[in-house]
């Protein structure tokens, strides 16, 4: 089945361009005018006025109405929302904080694991400078090597452990953080029900204001035709 239109301003142009064509075609295709035509046009005016009367009643008893349940259903839904956007936004901030915290403890055991490195590393060359300058025999390399070694394993193992953490931590983040999302939409679902519900009401009610501008637009046509039928009537 072909959808009808629902834009309120497109069905009330296509109404008014029909009424235009038929008001602009009428001159050639109707009779004389005559006493009777001038009365035909007056009836035809009344029952506009009428029909104008009636949408703007309908309009008031019911688009008004839906209107006024549309913007309250909004509010409460944006009054409800936000305490629990208020908490949502709480807890990324502090998961937030947590995960710089942790990005800050790896980056700060990093250093100081490369500096230990790096004083094992100045250590054996300093013990090796001093034994060639004594003119002794070359010492071994065993122990500054495992003690460089040592402060290299250190460093693997506390970056290891502190990027486990962050890893804990950022899922920990994002599970509290759907919780929390889930929570406000189970929270607020009466709210977004009530909302759906009052837009399509609202929706429907408008159909009520498309017809009063229609009916507006035929009244000022059909009062256009008995201006133009009165000034022919005069000029006979």
């Amino acid at each position: 089945m072909k959808r009808i239109a629902r834009n309120p301003r497109a069905i009330s142009r296509k109404i008014l361009l029909t009424s235009v064509v038929g008001f602009v075609l009428a001159p050639s295709a109707r009779a004389a005018v005559t006493n009777d035509t001038i009365k035909a046009d007056a009836a035809k005016i009344a029952a506009d006025v009428a029909l104008v009367q009636a949408d703007e009643q309908k309009c008031k008893d019911v688009v008004e109405p839906a209107r006024k349940t549309l913007r309250d259903a909004r509010e409460k839904l944006r009054t409800d929302a936000t305490p629990l956007e208020a908490k949502l936004k709480a807890d990324e901030d502090q998961w937030h904080l947590t995960l710089v915290a942790d990005d800050a403890a790896i980056t700060s055991a990093r250093q100081a694991g490369e500096a230990a490195v790096h004083a094992a590393e100045h250590k054996q060359h300093q013990e090796q400078q001093a034994a060639r300058r004594s003119k002794g025999a070359e010492p071994s390399p065993a122990a500054g090597d495992a003690e460089i070694a040592a402060a290299r394993q250190k460093l693997e193992d506390d970056v290891k452990t502190l990027r486990a953490k962050r890893k804990a931590d950022e899922a920990l983040r994002d599970q509290a953080v759907a919780a929390d999302k889930s929570s406000m939409a189970e929270a607020l679902k009466p709210d977004t029900d009530a909302l759906h519900d009052a837009q399509k009401q609202f929706d429907s009610a408008r159909l009520f204001e498309v017809s009063l501008e229609a009916d507006k637009a035929a009244l000022e046509i059909d009062r256009n035709q008995l201006k133009a039928d009165m000034e022919a009537l005069q000029q006979k």
